[in-house]
């Protein structure tokens, strides 16, 4: 350890000590033993704020030591070390408080003052909110909770109902463009793969992720969103000669999830719905529901369906038109014509040719006495 050791001579003497003599007093040495009679004059020099003050308590004795001199005849050498010693001893003390002199509070600023107020209230309201439930819990149990464990948990639930607030619309709004355009992660996009005997472009259809990476080639006719897992495409191929034309359901990885539907003179099949997940289906001239799996849920017994709408769907059975449910059940009277719901009501037509309006249950609500309507 170094260390730096008095050097007592300068005690003997009663001569006031000079100022730069000061820190010859002090002598370096690295291998000395410590001793009880040794130890005050001993200081370690890796404690540098020790050092300091012991150098500043030396400078301190010795203006004292000179102010106190008594004035030779022309008094001008002792002048001019009293002033020397003072205006050191001012220096090193403004040293040292600016050393240990803590930054200053600058204040604080409109913003900062609107958060602490706000912190206040909101900290303020959470207390007295804990109070009375603590009231209550006297009350009715004769029991009370400790406020910290109230505040804690009130200050939890609150946080946990921001945020869900906050990521509620983002979520909601992200969910709705997911299942819309990017389901599965996939979009459906066309493209030219090249052209025909007679030098026309040909146009196939194909799917590809966020990145604009193809996921699934280009080999389809028409293809449709993709929806809970599932999407439509129509395919134009030849088998042994025989040119084949039909729909059919496809998973992420472009395989084949249901039975193919051969493309009619009409349209052969609807559109999945985002509620029910359902999709009316035309097969041996009768309509049926499947999911986007290719799964029958509804059995092919209908002379006409529509997409499902707000929970129902449009379906003929023979001469007359109904609502039904994503299980086929029956959910309104029969009607001549009826359309799909829309902002929670369908327009029906009853037989005496007047038109009305039934509500998402299915249940007439508004009576069938007008000449012609539109949709709400």
């Amino acid at each position: 350890m170094s260390v730096w050791k008095n050097n007592k001579e300068g005690e003997k003497n009663n001569k006031p000590i000079k100022l730069e003599n000061i820190e010859s007093n002090y002598k370096i040495s690295d291998d000395i033993e410590i001793s009880e009679e040794t130890n005050q004059n001993v200081v370690d020099l890796n404690d540098v704020e020790v050092v300091i003050d012991k150098i500043n308590d030396e400078i301190l004795n010795a203006d004292k030591e000179v102010v106190s001199e008594p004035v030779n005849n022309d008094g001008k050498e002792n002048t001019v070390k009293s002033a020397a010693g003072l205006e050191s001893n001012d220096s090193g003390k403004k040293e040292k408080k600016e050393k240990n002199a803590k930054p200053r509070n600058s204040g604080y600023n409109g913003f900062d003052r609107f958060f602490i107020t706000l912190w206040s209230i909101i900290a303020a309201s959470i207390t007295s909110v804990s109070k009375g439930i603590n009231w209550l819990l006297k009350k009715i149990f004769k029991h009370e909770i400790p406020i910290r464990y109230l505040n804690a948990t009130i200050s939890v639930l609150l946080i946990i109902l921001i945020v869900f607030l906050i990521t509620l619309p983002i979520k909601s709004a992200y969910e709705s463009e997911k299942i819309e355009i990017y389901s599965n992660k996939l979009v459906a996009v066309e493209r030219s793969i090249g052209v025909d005997q007679d030098n026309n472009i040909i146009h196939k259809w194909g799917y590809v992720d966020h990145f604009g990476k193809i996921k699934i080639p280009f080999e389809y006719d028409e293809a449709k969103p993709f929806c809970n897992g599932g999407a439509w495409v129509k395919k134009v191929q030849n088998e042994n000669g025989v040119i084949l034309n039909y729909w059919v359901i496809i998973d992420g990885k472009g395989r084949e999830k249901s039975e193919r539907y051969p493309v009619t003179n009409g349209q052969t099949i609807g559109d999945f719905d985002k509620k029910t997940g359902l999709c009316w289906v035309l097969k041996n001239g009768k309509y049926g529901f499947i999911n986007s799996s290719g799964k029958v849920k509804i059995d092919f017994v209908f002379d006409g369906a529509s997409n499902f709408s707000e929970g129902l769907a449009c379906v003929k059975f023979g001469d007359v038109y109904y609502y039904i449910n994503k299980y086929g059940k029956k959910k309104s009277y029969e009607y001549k014509v009826i359309r799909s719901l829309n902002n929670g009501y369908g327009a029906v037509k009853a037989a005496n040719g007047k038109w009305g309006f039934v509500n998402s249950n299915g249940k007439e609500v508004i009576a069938c006495y007008y000449d012609k309507v539109g949709d709400f």
